[in-house]
């Protein structure tokens, strides 16, 4: 780093015992973190300094003796940013009596910074033309770079995941492209109470045990720090079974005045948690159910719809069975309803002979 600019002062015999214990920093500088090509502001107070150039220190190892040394007592421009990659410096001072004591307010402003500011910057003073130590306390000064993308991508192997017993081995992968420092990638089951595995890490690889319970169950990535201008996530779901359905009747073609039963049987993993009925798109429960209609849960976990007295009207109308699994996945099929019109039997002379005669030899006659 060049340091242009001329100091403001030279350095004085030291008068009324002033001796370099007795600077001491009112205010130090405070840490900061700010996005790359952002602006950040450093302020300082320091008390009665006087015999001593006060200046600003910065470096990357604070223990380092030989400081880079930024003028302090002068305001206006300092370091220009196309010099090594720096960002643009420029400082402000004023003076003020606080107490009978003369203080100095110190500020150090860097328009555009950029990777090569980072680091620890503090106040101090020169007790010699390549002599400076520190007051107070140092601050770091963290340049944040965000990441190629805002989310992070989710995926899982073997993709698809495939139970050829009760479980299988799957593993999740979650990657952020770049940024800096790097992000919080935590892989949550279902909810975010449920973590599974955090890491501080550009990539977060997870390996799961996966059941028939995790069918339609939701893992999802989430991206927290501070590179990152919002939180990001990336959601994949491994194991993903639709239930099964099938819905039939006790009779087709059903006969008018006549009662009729339609049977659902749905199948899932890990099990069907409802079953509804549907009649016409419009969805059947007990607080709705039409006259002439009864659903009855059975105890092997089908569903039977009852419509009694059929009439044909009801010829072509939809009854439809909807399962659903514990994660909400669902399926549903439907059915027809075939309505045929009674038709009463008629009898002829000669067939109601053949009946009399019948009637008469169970009779005995």
């Amino acid at each position: 780093m060049k340091v242009s600019g001329t100091f403001s002062g030279l350095v004085l015999i030291i008068l009324h015992l002033t001796s370099a214990s007795a600077i001491s920093a009112i205010v130090s500088p405070t840490p900061m973190s700010v996005f790359v090509n952002g602006d950040v502001e450093f302020q300082c107070q320091i008390g009665d300094a006087r015999g001593f150039t006060l200046v600003w220190l910065t470096e990357n190892n604070p223990s380092d003796v030989a400081h880079t040394i930024i003028p302090a007592e002068q305001t206006g421009p300092i370091i220009d940013h196309h010099d090594d990659g720096h960002g643009d410096y420029s400082t402000a001072y004023s003076t003020e009596f606080t107490g009978g004591t003369l203080v100095h307010n110190l500020i150090l402003r860097i328009a555009s910074v950029q990777v090569a500011d980072e680091g620890p910057y503090a106040c101090g003073y020169q007790s010699g033309p390549s002599t400076s130590s520190p007051v107070g306390t140092w601050a770091n000064l963290t340049i944040l770079i965000p990441p190629d993308e805002s989310n992070p991508r989710c995926s899982f192997s073997p993709n698809p995941v495939s139970l050829t017993t009760d479980s299988a081995i799957v593993t999740l992968i979650c990657e952020i492209a770049g940024g800096s420092p790097s992000p919080d990638l935590t892989w949550n089951k279902g909810n975010p109470s449920n973590a599974l595995s955090s890491t501080t890490s550009t990539i977060n690889t997870f390996t799961y045990t996966i059941t028939g319970n995790d069918n339609g169950i939701p893992f999802t990535c989430v991206a927290k720090g501070q590179a990152l201008r919002q939180d990001g996530f990336c959601s994949i779901t491994p194991l993903l079974v639709n239930p099964s359905v099938s819905i039939s009747s006790s009779a087709d073609p059903v006969v008018e005045h006549s009662d009729v039963i339609f049977t659902c049987v749905g199948s899932g993993l890990p099990y069907i948690s409802k079953i509804d009925w549907l009649y016409n798109g419009q969805l059947l429960s007990d607080n709705n159910l039409p006259s002439g209609f009864q659903i009855i849960d059975m105890s092997d976990g089908s569903s039977e719809l009852h419509l009694f007295s059929i009439q044909l009207d009801n010829n072509n109308d939809l009854v439809t069975c909807y399962v659903e699994t514990a994660s909400s996945l669902s399926n549903q099929q439907g059915i027809t309803v075939s309505v045929m019109k009674y038709v009463e039997a008629k009898t002829t002379p000669s067939h109601r002979h053949r009946l009399a005669n019948n009637y008469l030899v169970q009779k005995g006659h």
